[in-house]
């Protein structure tokens, strides 16, 4: 496919740019030719969002027309409307590129308020406007309820949907805050956030290996048709299966090497004849359809995990690599209950380390662990498994039931500092394993991000690790008890010390058993959280704490 791109109006002159889409049956191209000239070149850093770099005095301009918005309404702005908040967009994209911005090095920017702006878009629900229109992500109370936007999960302050492929769009943007948290040393507001963006995966239906409609009860919506539009906005479930961009690896692995190949090779086929551009946005005939954004990163994954990483077997020219044997290795707790395995396949300079400096934490701590948050007729899981992986990005850790992969990366940088602990934080994670509760009893409620962290962090910090002081707080104004991780369990610490010893296997009941409340606090201590939290703040302005 070859067309003249043309600037619009009869008195503008066609800039002679020449666009080129090639397909084959395993791959989908754009390439672009340019005259020489100054306009051409600009228009190619147009194209492919390159004015960071040829014009930052203008992109930094767009920024400080965001901030000057924010300052004067409390707001960023998603769509192109001048001075009027408008929902052409479903999530807050220009959180990428105020990032983006930052990344360049683009001089007068206040990152700090950026940051301060693009975590409140991210976590503040959306509200109408004065001046008329929507501020905010129509779905974020859904979405920071459940971990998804489930179908019939809408909140107080939702203005449309419910929108489950809107999961997908805030995975990425809560991506994209980790970035600019991470470049300020922001680490726990990193963490925070890197875990956010795996929210993909409460949408991804692992047996069908696609974005998939889920209820509030953690059920699969039936019946379920991938190219119906229902839930999806301008897409459908198997073109937002693919939205992933700030974790292609671990969509690969969740969906599995030879499907995630296989089903984009089938799209590129099925979608040729029209181009890859399904005339009238028919997504119900054809998977990839260039006319609307969903599926524009699909190209990339074909090329990277199709072009280059599978081979023909019969083509005996092409040099045949040998993937290095698995290093897995296995160990029981010395009561000889629980059973830890521990894959260092993509990391063998870990091995040894994991072997003899990590390997005994984890078997004299995960028992210690089950016994620290106990309750009646609960179980722990009694193998866990611990793998090294290269592809996680800025991400230390994470759990997912009772598997816990490690960033070999982070890891090997922090062999002195962060790393046991970080992986004892994971270890209570599996121990917690709070969503088992939906299974029962679906109308359970889970608890919030803070006490689930807090607790966790609260073991790390102070049990664990106290000589560290990893979550010590000097300055009153840190302190907010729902701030997640260290801060949180600093004020767990706190109520532990001053107020009820047995707190930490009460809140474990309680959230375990998915009937957390506000109100128990009063019931454990005599006080409400937030009466505990000011007498916590005063103690720590006053140097008591």
């Amino acid at each position: 496919m070859q067309t003249g791109i043309k600037l619009a109006g009869p008195e503008q002159k066609d800039p002679g740019i020449k666009a080129e889409l090639t397909a084959t049956t395993r791959a989908s191209l754009q390439r672009y030719t340019f005259p020489a000239s100054e306009q051409a070149r600009v228009m190619l850093d147009f194209l492919l969002q390159m004015m960071n770099l040829v014009a930052p005095e203008w992109s930094a301009r767009w920024v400080k027309s965001q901030l000057a918005l924010y300052d004067t309404n409390g707001w960023l702005a998603k769509g192109p409307a001048g001075l009027e908040y408008i929902s052409i967009m479903v999530a807050e994209h220009e959180i990428a590129l105020l990032v983006a911005a930052c990344q360049a090095g683009l001089k007068g920017l206040d990152r700090e308020k950026i940051l301060e702006a693009i975590v409140k878009m991210q976590t503040t629900t959306p509200q109408k406007q004065p001046g008329g229109g929507w501020a905010g992500n129509e779905n974020l109370g859904n979405y920071l309820k459940h971990g998804y936007v489930a179908v019939d999960g809408a909140q107080p302050g939702d203005w449309k949907g419910p929108w489950c492929s809107n999961t997908y769009e805030y995975a990425y943007d809560d991506w994209c805050v980790a970035q600019l948290a991470l470049a300020l040393g922001r680490k726990d507001l990193a963490e925070t956030f890197l875990k956010r963006s795996q929210s993909w995966r409460n949408q991804f239906d692992a047996e069908t290996g696609l974005a998939r409609p889920r209820k509030a009860n953690g059920e699969w919506q039936t019946p379920f048709d991938p190219y119906h539009r229902d839930s999806f906005v301008e897409g459908n479930a198997w073109q937002y299966t693919w939205f992933v961009p700030q974790d292609v690896p671990g969509l690969v692995q969740a969906m599995g090497r030879e499907r995630f190949v296989s089903r984009l090779n089938e799209a590129f086929e099925k979608s040729a004849p029209t181009r890859f551009n399904a005339a009238g946005e028919r997504f119900d005939l054809y998977p990839l359809n260039h006319g609307n954004q969903p599926t524009d990163q699909d190209p990339h994954g074909n090329t990277f995990f199709s072009e280059i990483d599978v081979i023909d077997a019969q083509d005996a020219a092409v040099a045949r690599l040998t993937p290095p044997p698995p290093i897995v290795n296995s160990h029981l707790s010395a009561d000889g209950k629980f059973r830890f395995i521990f894959d260092s396949t993509t990391a063998p300079d870990l091995t040894a380390w994991s072997e003899l400096e990590l390997m005994p934490v984890v078997r004299e701590w995960y028992p210690r662990l089950v016994a620290l948050l106990p309750s009646d007729g609960y179980r722990a899981p009694e193998v866990v498994e611990l793998e090294f992986r290269t592809d996680m990005g800025g991400m230390p850790a994470y759990t997912g039931g009772c598997k816990i992969s490690l960033n070999a990366l982070w890891i090997a940088s922090q062999l002195q500092g962060e790393a046991k602990g970080c992986v004892v934080h994971e270890l209570c994670h599996v121990v917690q394993n709070y969503r088992q509760v939906l299974r029962a009893n679906p109308q359970a409620t889970l608890p919030p991000l803070w006490v689930t962290e807090g607790l966790a962090d609260y073991i790390r910090w102070f049990l664990y690790e106290p000589q560290s002081k990893g979550a010590v707080i000097r300055d009153a104004s840190q302190a907010k008890h729902d701030a997640s991780y260290r801060v949180s369990a600093n004020f767990l610490d706190w109520v532990v010390t001053t107020q009820d010893k047995a707190l930490p296997q009460q809140l474990n009941t309680a959230a375990r058993e998915g009937r957390y409340g506000d109100a128990l606090w009063k019931t454990w201590t005599g006080k409400t959280v937030s009466e505990l939290a000011a007498e916590w703040k005063r103690a720590i302005a006053e140097g008591r704490r």
